[in-house]
C-alpha cells in the first residue's frame, strides 16, 4: 500500500454515524485524483470499527504555502548572506543551538509552523 501523509480527525460519534475529517498533510504531485484516494484510504481504515454506522468523510487538502521552501539549505544560505551563526538565532528566535544544528543537519524535516518561523522572522534579522 502507497503511503500518504495524513491525519485524521474524529469529529463525532453517534449511534448512526461516525465523522471523520481527513487532512492531507503534504503535496503528493503524484495523485492526480487525491481528494478520492484519501476518500478510499479513510474509508479502508475506519471500515472495521463502523458496526451498522454510515461513515462521512470530509476532506482538506494541502494547500503549498511560500513557507514550503524552507529547508535546510535555505536556513544555512540565508544564515551565510547575512553573517549569522548559531548564537544569534538563539538570540533572536529563541530556539536552542542544539535544536537548530538539528534543523540545518538535512535529516529532520521541518513542520509548517517551523518553517514559518524561520521565513518569516530571519529575513528581518539584519
Amino acid at each position: 500500500m502507497k503511503k500518504y501523509h495524513v491525519l485524521f480527525k474524529i469529529m463525532k460519534v453517534t449511534s448512526h454515524e461516525i465523522i471523520i475529517q481527513t487532512s492531507q498533510l503534504q503535496k503528493d504531485d503524484n495523485e492526480p485524483n487525491i481528494k478520492e484516494v484519501l476518500v478510499k484510504v479513510t474509508e479502508e481504515v475506519f471500515s472495521p470499527f463502523l458496526y451498522g454506522r454510515r461513515l462521512r468523510i470530509g476532506v482538506k487538502l494541502f494547500i503549498p504555502t511560500n513557507t514550503d521552501v524552507v529547508d535546510a539549505q535555505w536556513i544555512l544560505d540565508k544564515m551565510a548572506q547575512q553573517k549569522l551563526k548559531f548564537e544569534d538565532l538563539e538570540r533572536i528566535l529563541g530556539i536552542e543551538k542544539y535544536t537548530l544544528s538539528v534543523y540545518t543537519s538535512g535529516k529532520y524535516k521541518l513542520n509548517r509552523a517551523e518553517k514559518g518561523i524561520f521565513f518569516y522572522f530571519l529575513p528581518t534579522v539584519i
